[in-house]
């Protein structure tokens, strides 16, 4: 695809821009968290992108599964292996299917043992740990569908507003002499040089205000002033996904003007998400030392990290209001001194 023309109004360009669109989003969205103490083979990066396209990942161990997975090359000291997870078969209460379906990148799928509670237990006894994305297992995250589809189209009504602003004037002339005259005057205007030309009626026109070359109005200029509010929707977009995944920052409109406290609450609003989804890779991190994987633990990448700092750093902790009472006893020398002071005055 050739990104040089990807802002052209043609299909495939549209198609392109709303893919580099939609692998930025994503970018965002699975670097919001750390992973450390992971198997050799176990890529955080993939784990990120299969619970954002589908919802769910799984690791598998290796050495129970070997003919499950020799159809991939796979290096000899990989002893896990990370996977995508479905689920199948009769329901529990909950309408969560407890027969898993895994599924590898290149396409393998295999059915194995039976899920209770996002753990896995194999039919050789192995114990599978399955990680979610949200509270709502079934779901993937389709924020970045959403966006880059809204960021595709206002993008290319942005750029065909901005080209056809250009497209006025345009000039109708009766003949190709007085074309070429009026291509050699805008020349010169271009140029900065002084125009002249004959009329022999130009006192008429003046009075009359007859202009020789009329202009054919494709579109109204003025109307160019609403590309703000393409920009502005642009805006919003960024700013409402970059909320929702933790990054609370500010538009350019009236929340520009907000108080700390709205900030500071804006900033809790949008860890709800990220939050939660900490939360359950952390319990996934537990659950792998049940398949003896001991050390992996889950943390927020530096950008989020950062916003988590700023919103506490203010929080200070309520002041004890409990206070001793004070010692109303008056020092004798002290009263010796009041009545004297009293004496005088009288």
């Amino acid at each position: 695809m050739n990104y040089d023309k990807i802002l052209t109004s043609s299909k495939v360009a549209k198609a392109a821009l709303k893919t580099s669109l939609r692998d930025i989003l994503l970018d965002v969205s699975t670097s919001m968290y750390r992973w450390e103490g992971l198997p050799e083979g176990i890529r955080p990066e993939y784990i990120e992108l299969y619970l954002r396209l589908t919802g769910r990942a799984a690791i598998i161990k290796r050495s129970a599964y070997k003919d499950y997975f020799s159809g991939a090359f796979i290096p000899d000291d990989w002893e896990y292996i990370l996977t995508m997870v479905d689920r199948g078969g009769t329901p529990d209460v909950y309408g969560n299917g407890t027969q898993p379906i895994f599924t590898t990148q290149n396409g393998v799928s295999k059915q194995i043992g039976r899920a209770y509670n996002n753990i896995v237990y194999s039919d050789m006894g192995e114990v599978i740990a399955v990680i979610c994305q949200n509270n709502n297992t079934e779901t993937p995250d389709a924020t970045y569908q959403i966006a880059s589809q809204m960021l595709t189209e206002a993008i290319t009504s942005l750029v065909q507003n901005i080209i056809h602003s250009r497209y006025s004037p345009v000039l109708a002339v009766p003949d190709s002499t007085i074309k070429s005259a009026v291509e050699g005057a805008m020349s010169d205007i271009i140029a900065g040089k002084s125009i002249v030309v004959t009329s022999s009626n130009l006192l008429q026109e003046i009075e009359t205000g007859i202009k020789s070359v009329e202009p054919i109005p494709l579109n109204d200029v003025e109307n160019q002033q609403y590309i703000q509010y393409i920009i502005k929707t642009i805006d919003d977009v960024i700013r409402w996904y970059l909320t929702i995944h933790g990054q609370a920052v500010q538009g350019n409109g009236k929340l520009a003007q907000q108080t700390v406290d709205e900030v500071n609450g804006s900033t809790s609003a949008s860890f709800i998400l990220p939050e939660l989804g900490w939360r359950w890779r952390d319990q996934f991190c537990r659950e792998l030392g049940e398949m003896g994987i001991e050390g992996a633990s889950v943390t927020y990448n530096k950008p989020w990290t950062v916003e988590v700092e700023k919103y506490t750093e203010d929080v200070e902790e309520p002041e004890d209001e409990t206070t001793e009472p004070e010692d109303e006893t008056t020092d004798p020398e002290e009263e010796e001194v009041k009545d004297e002071n009293t004496t005088d005055s009288n």
